[in-house]
């Protein structure tokens, strides 16, 4: 079988991600190009581009486009990748608009080529060992799933008060940018059956100069209170090992470059972030079962726990292992939900990939837009609930 030629846009953590497949599988993928200004040699590559754009004029010879860029960009880069005759991965979200998405749909369907949005967690052994449980009966009709994303507060003030994730207008709101992932978890679980009313309340609370100790300074290496700051650069960057996967250079002296350097070296209370720290949504399905999403920056582990409730049993997942009580005593067998790959998303990464591939080999036109279909079902939902949060 011929391998499947890759160009990859944004060398950053999901770019590496990604080309870490090429690296398990050589004999299925070769990346023939990869864009990024900083970062593209981080990736073994036949050609580098600095800017995106140049790598799809140029007309590399390749069969998908993998899109790891910054969010402000997924809708363009997907745009001139359709356009340009290559099937597309774009990470999530997949556009910043319902008419992003609606265009993406469009050309998509125009040019009869897949575009898949990189929800790894449907391709999770974990996350799909629930939905296993549920299509079985065995905890009979879903009554209500309670789900929290913890993003744990080192990654919160990484990516969403210091990082390209802090400002809804360069990037999506937390909902979006976050946990559209979880939103497709939901929509997913229940089938076929669609939100009929939801609530949202949430808002930036925390991570405001208004916060900000008195005494504290703009970056915290000149800062008198950074011995005792939890959210100090110097206690996430170099007193734990915990984010050292988000870069391509890890190494102490790199890491207090991060460390004191903007923009990750700045005050959590001074950085001029807009998106929200904390969130809470409802929803309402069809047939009367209640979802309810919380996110929190305020958490020690960045984990998803999960509690499903239905009209026999009940669903514990604590981001590790999924357990089932039946009311009436009766053991439900599971496997196991640790997949036999290491990749990033419990598995989900290479899962992804590996589908992605099987759908360019195998997949039609149709089936290819039902795919995206139901991917944005997801966003949609986001776009409304935003226009309701509270």
């Amino acid at each position: 079988m011929n391998k499947t030629r890759v160009i990859i846009l944004g060398a950053g953590y999901r770019g590496r991600a990604f080309a870490e497949y090429a690296k398990a599988f050589p004999d299925k993928i070769e990346i023939v190009a990869v864009a990024d200004k900083i970062n593209s040699e981080t990736i073994p590559a036949s050609l580098y581009f600095d800017e995106w754009r140049d790598a799809i004029i140029a007309k590399v010879p390749a069969d998908l486009v993998i899109v790891a860029l910054p969010d402000s960009y997924h809708y363009e880069a997907t745009i001139a990748s359709l356009k340009a005759g290559y099937h597309v991965l774009c990470e999530k979200p997949l556009g910043r608009s319902r008419l992003e998405c609606d265009d993406i749909k469009a050309e998509a369907a125009r040019t009869g080529k897949l575009v898949m949005v990189g929800y790894e967690l449907r391709f999770s052994r974990y996350f799909a060992q629930i939905k296993t449980i549920i299509e079985s009966g065995a905890i009979g009709e879903v009554v209500t799933i309670a789900h929290q994303e913890s993003v744990g507060y080192k990654k919160a003030a990484h990516s969403f008060v210091r990082g390209a994730l802090s400002r809804a207008k360069d990037s999506t709101p937390l909902l979006l940018s976050k946990c559209s992932h979880d939103l497709d978890l939901f929509l997913w679980w229940m089938g076929g059956k669609k939100v009929v009313g939801g609530y949202s309340f949430g808002s930036l609370q925390f991570f405001k100069r208004e916060n900000a100790p008195e005494t504290s300074a703009e970056m915290c290496c000149e800062c008198p209170l950074e011995g005792e700051c939890v959210w100090s650069s110097k206690n996430i960057y170099l007193g734990s090992d915990e984010l050292d996967y988000l870069f391509s250079d890890s190494s102490e002296s790199a890491k207090r470059s991060i460390a004191t350097s903007e923009p990750y070296g700045r005050c959590v209370f001074k950085c001029g972030n807009d998106v929200a720290d904390r969130q809470t949504v409802i929803y309402e399905f069809e047939g009367g079962a209640l979802a309810t999403l919380v996110i929190s920056a305020f958490t020690n582990e960045n984990r998803r726990r999960t509690i499903i409730t239905g009209t026999e049993g009940e669903i514990f997942a604590d981001g590790q292992e999924v357990k089932v009580n039946r009311f009436d005593g009766k053991s439900v067998m599971i496997e196991s939900a640790v997949d036999t790959n290491e990749s990033r998303h419990d598995g989900g990464d290479f899962n992804l990939i590996s589908e992605t591939l099987r759908l360019i080999s195998e997949g039609s036109a149709e089936e290819y837009a039902s795919i995206l279909t139901e991917s944005l079902r997801s966003h949609y939902l986001a776009f409304e609930t935003e226009k309701r949060r509270n």
